[in-house]
Formats: C-alpha cells, sequence, structure tokens
C-alpha cells in the first residue's frame, strides 16, 4: 500500500536544509512524497528548473539525500528523486492546451491562445488569466476546470499558481478549435458506455478514455472497465478501511485505489469482481510496481458498449535473427561447503527442479512484459547449470520498473523477443518442476499467460514456491522474519548480490530452495502447503 502526496508546506524540510548547508540549495523544490507503510519506504521528489537542474552535482544530491535521509530516519529506505521543469510562457501554455485537451475538448471552441493571458516566472509563479463570456466563466468556475487546472499545473511547477477568467462582454469563437482538437488530441480513444447509479463521489464530468491510454501520472482522468481482485484491508498506519482492485476494458488493465475514513465499511461494499464501472481520480506513480496506479475519487456502475473500444494493432517488430540460448555451468565460489554436504534429501533425490526469475515492466501479472528470464537447473540436489538472457519487450521500460531492476531500453535493444526466448526455456525445462520465490502470486502468472500466447504451456509441471516454503519452515521453528528473498538468504548464509537481476536473484533462490527442502524433509512438513 502506497500513499502519494504533494508537499505544498515543505518549509520545514526546505529550512532545515538552508540551515544545514547555509542556502546552497534555495532553488530547490519539494514536488511530492510516496511513502509505502508495508515496505516501511519513502520516496522525497524534487524538482528544479532546467537552469537548475545541471548545476546540481552528484556531490550536491549526496549532501541532499543525507539531509533527507535524516529527517525521515524513522524509514528502513530512503530515496530520493530528481526531475526538471522549464517554467516558461510558452511550456506552461503548452501545458494549458494539452490539459484541456485531455480533459474537456469542446472548451477549444470558447477559449483560443488569444483569449488566454498567461505569466511565468521564479519570482511570481504562474498565472492564467482566461478571457470568456460570464456563462462560461461560470461553466469553469462550476465544472471544476478552473481548480483542476490549477492542481495539474502545481504538480507540474510546485510553484504558486492562480487561474481565474476575466469577463468580457462578447463570446469569441476560437476559429483553429478543430485544428487544436486534432493536434492535442491525437491519440483520444473515448468508451461508449450507459450510466448506472453513483457509488461514490461527484458527477462524471469526461468521457471515459481507453486505459492503454495512460501511461504516465495525470490529474482527472476517466476510464471504464471490469473489475477484478477486490481485496478489502485496514491501513496499518491509520486502521482505516481502503479497497484494491484492478480495472480492465481489454485494452489493458490498472490498478486501483479507494480510501475511506472509516474502519468497518464504506461505499464500495457493494462492488464484486465482474461489476462494470465508470471511474475518475489522479494516476499516479507506484514506486512499488513499477508502473502507475488509479487513486479513485468517483465510482458509478455502468454497461460498457466493448464494441466502440477499437484497438490498432501495434506495428510488426523488426527483424531479428534467431538466437540460441546455451545453458552453463553455474560456479559457487565461497560456498561449496555450504551447499555440497554429500547427503540428499530425500525431497530432491533422484529428481529435477528448474528454479527460475523474471524481470517485467511491471507487476501487473495480467499485462506486463518480461524483459529478463532465467532458469538455475536442480539435479539430484545439485544445482548444475543455467540458462539466462535479457528479452526485448517491444515496447517502453517504465522507469519506476527500471529504477527497480537496473534494465533500460538500451539494455534490451539488442535483445532476442520473447517469441524466440520462451520455446528454447520450455525445451530446456522439459518435465522439471518448477521453482520460483512467490511464485504463485506472480511469476508462474506471468509464465502461464505469456507461455499460452505462444500455445506454450506450463500446466504439467509440479510447482514450488520457495515463500511458502519459508512460511511453513517459520511457522515449524517458530521463527518471526521477513520471508522476502533478500531476508531468507541472510538466514541461511546465501549470498545474494545485484538483487532484482534475474540470474542473481535465481541462484540465490536456487541455493534456498535446496536449504529449505532439507528443512522441509527433517520436520516433516506437508508438500501440500508449498507445492502445485
Amino acid at each position: 500500500m502506497h500513499y502519494t502526496f504533494r508537499m505544498e508546506n515543505s518549509s520545514e524540510f526546505l529550512r532545515y536544509l538552508a540551515y544545514r548547508y547555509d542556502h546552497a540549495y534555495d532553488k530547490l523544490r519539494v514536488r511530492r512524497v510516496t511513502v509505502d507503510p508495508d515496505a516501511d519506504s519513502i520516496v522525497v521528489e524534487f524538482v528544479l528548473s532546467y537552469e537548475d537542474y545541471d548545476s546540481v552535482t552528484d556531490e550536491d544530491r549526496a549532501k541532499i539525500d543525507a539531509a533527507v535521509k535524516f529527517m525521515f530516519a524513522d524509514f528502513a529506505s530512503v530515496k530520493t528523486v530528481y526531475r526538471k521543469n522549464l517554467l516558461s510562457k510558452e511550456a506552461v501554455s503548452q501545458l494549458v492546451r494539452r490539459y484541456i485537451g485531455e480533459n474537456n475538448r469542446a472548451l477549444f471552441a470558447v477559449i483560443s491562445d488569444e483569449s488566454t493571458e498567461v505569466t511565468a516566472s521564479e519570482e511570481s509563479g504562474i498565472r492564467i488569466v482566461f478571457e470568456v463570456s460570464e456563462s462560461v466563466g461560470k461553466l469553469l468556475a462550476s465544472s471544476g476546470f478552473l481548480d483542476g487546472l490549477t492542481a495539474y499545473l502545481r504538480s507540474n511547477y510546485n510553484c504558486d499558481v492562480t487561474v481565474t477568467t476575466n469577463t468580457v462582454d462578447t463570446l469569441v469563437v476560437n476559429e483553429r478549435a478543430d485544428e487544436e482538437i486534432k493536434a492535442v488530441v491525437v491519440d483520444d480513444h473515448v468508451v461508449a458506455y450507459k450510466l448506472g447509479h453513483r457509488v461514490c463521489g461527484g458527477e462524471i464530468r469526461s468521457a471515459p478514455k481507453y486505459i492503454s491510454t495512460f501511461k504516465s501520472p495525470a490529474k482527472y482522468v476517466c476510464m471504464v472497465g471490469e473489475v477484478s481482485g477486490l481485496i478489502r484491508a485496514n491501513s496499518k498506519k491509520s486502521g482505516n478501511l481502503y479497497y484494491a482492485f484492478t480495472l480492465g476494458d481489454t485494452t489493458a488493465v490498472i490498478n486501483c485505489r479507494y480510501f475511506t475514513r472509516k474502519q468497518h465499511s464504506g461505499p464500495l461494499d457493494v462492488i464484486n469482481d465482474g461489476d462494470s464501472l465508470i471511474v475518475s481520480g489522479d494516476i499516479i506513480e507506484d514506486s512499488y510496481s513499477g508502473g502507475i496506479t488509479l487513486n479513485v475519487r468517483t465510482v458509478w456502475t455502468c454497461t460498457i458498449d466493448y464494441s466502440s473500444i477499437i484497438t490498432k494493432k501495434e506495428g510488426e517488430k523488426k527483424f531479428k535473427p534467431h538466437r540460441e540460448l546455451r545453458p552453463e555451468k553455474v560456479e559457487l565460489v565461497g560456498q561449496q561447503d555450504l551447499f555440497d554436504t554429500g547427503e540428499v534429501t530425500p525431497m530432491l533425490r533422484g529428481k529435477t527442479f528448474v528454479v527460475f526469475d523474471l524481470e517485467t515492466t511491471g507487476l501487473e501479472t495480467e499485462s506486463c512484459s518480461i524483459i529478463e528470464i532465467c532458469g538455475v537447473k536442480v539435479v539430484d540436489g545439485k544445482i548444475v547449470n543455467y540458462i539466462s538472457t535479457l528479452v526485448d519487450p517491444a515496447t517502453h521500460i517504465p522507469e519506476g520498473a527500471s529504477e527497480t531492476n537496473h534494465i533500460y531500453d538500451d539494455d534490451v535493444k539488442d535483445a532476442p523477443y520473447i517469441e524466440d526466448v520462451l520455446p528454447q526455456f520450455a525445451a530446456w525445462v522439459g518435465d522439471a518442476a518448477l521453482v520460483a520465490h512467490n511464485g504463485f502470486s506472480y511469476d508462474f502468472k506471468v509464465l502461464d499467460r505469456v507461455g499460452a500466447s505462444m500455445d506454450i504451456f506450463f500446466g504439467a509441471n509440479a510447482r514450488y514456491d520457495t515463500i511458502q516454503m519459508a512460511y511453513a519452515w517459520h511457522e515449524k521453528a517458530g521463527i518471526r522474519t521477513k520471508l522476502n528473498l533478500a531476508s531468507m538468504c541472510k538466514e541461511f548464509g546465501i549470498e545474494l548480490t545485484n538483487a532484482h537481476r534475474a540470474y542473481y536473484d535465481t541462484l540465490a533462490t536456487a541455493q534456498l530452495f535446496v536449504k529449505l527442502s532439507e528443512k522441509m524433509d527433517e520436520t516433516g512438513v506437508s508438500k501440500a502447503r508449498f507445492s502445485r
């Protein structure tokens, strides 16, 4: 669970920064902070102007990072992110036109560049004045357009923003409205629907777009889709009830969250998996998943006209020659004594397992793409060889995913496609049992989905989840520690380097699997607890 908020009132931290470093970073602004209570982590995002961005050196960033970690010392993980924005009349004007195009394109008819006064400077901030008729002015205020544009600009610049109207006697029609609509809303895909009843929030004020069109954070978005994976839970921090679910419209899926101020019941109690909804809210970056999440404010039931969704087929992938994946020998330098015990536990004796790990473009099991795959083969209790490769997903790797696994677009541009990789991986696996850490919740789901799209099926392979094995072992032994891979490796003295890269995670998981198998046999834990 994450909480993301802008820090309009960040003066306390900035005063501390000025005091500690003698006002060296007075041009730095705090844009927003993302807190993940479950992971005990916090991400602080700073904004700098284009002029100042390059003047901040690595040494400066190290000092700022140190100040952030001091201020948020209670968190186990503290991370800083730096963004740059161009504050100019031209740049702000472009954002204003983009906001109109994305939220209410009909306003192009009555709001032109000539009728919009824009001023922008570091000293005075941003001031927008729309010269419109009295009736249009009232519409802009009552519809939430002025407040929405204000919040949108603040989220981009985190400076003082004023958006107002000035009444003129004559309504001036923008003769270039059609041209602007085509220029600004080039990827606008609208879904037809029939409105049902209100569940929570206000009115639906804009047309829903394809979920696939939303690639980055945005304010006041609207979409429709079918609900799946609905859960009700209470925040560990506040104790208040929140809902989490996935919304899908056949073009894509998106994670959604709705927060309440109550502990036992909320408006979304009437919603079930399979229901069709129209929702609106704000899309935020989700540092945990490496993707985006919709923070929901308004929910209505609806009936979706799926025939109105016309998906365009992406261009053909460029040709890449077949690349043969060859198994390579595993070398466990310095850990031979730990795993070469001479005794093979019954669970492993005479059997073959493939421990595997996937790195992907995000954590959405129904839509993410594989960008790295690795398998380590364990034969008769011995780790013998591995197969590993990067994979070109033929799409942009989200920044959040790259920040986690350190795999970027340039890294995979020469890598093979999954259509070339997976058949070779499946042939190498054969009828061996499959093993993954948290596999039941993630890796097996992704592997099955991607495989099925190519008529490759792993359903006949037995499956083991080392996180479930670890849980069973801890429960039996009365141990209370975290079950993530890093914690479990530390418990068993297994070296884990370059975490979140497939080969290193897989090799560590294979060693963990061997050690946990010994514990399972020693304690007689039923395989039903961790295998399928």
